[in-house]
């Protein structure tokens, strides 16, 4: 998976979910790739994205860099990771990264 991870190619990214869930993968995976796909998708262009997912020892407490002034809470347990880079979301990159950071 960490070879995935930094080799994803224009389309893809990484869902990591806690072993618990691994009984709703169809779920997750469809509810992400449908988000993501919306938030790649511009007015001219639709960039379809598309999931690999792994899993991760349930129970774990993992640490998240968080900067919010709401809650600087630095680790949650079982948490849904997404990983993705700029060359995985491709010409949307630019429209992606500013509308992650305005929400």
């Amino acid at each position: 998976m960490e070879q995935k991870m930094n080799h994803l190619d224009v389309g893809e990214f990484v869902l990591l979910l806690p072993e618990h869930l691994r009984s709703e993968e169809e779920h997750y995976k469809s509810v992400f790739e449908d988000d993501l796909t919306s938030r790649m998708s511009s007015r001219d262009e639709r960039q379809q994205m598309t999931a690999t997912v792994g899993y991760l020892e349930s129970g774990q407490d993992r640490f998240v860099y968080n900067t919010t002034p709401i809650s600087y809470q630095q680790f949650l347990k079982d948490p849904i990771i997404i990983v993705i880079t700029p060359q995985s979301t491709g010409p949307q990159s630019v429209l992606f990264w500013v509308d992650a950071v305005q929400n």
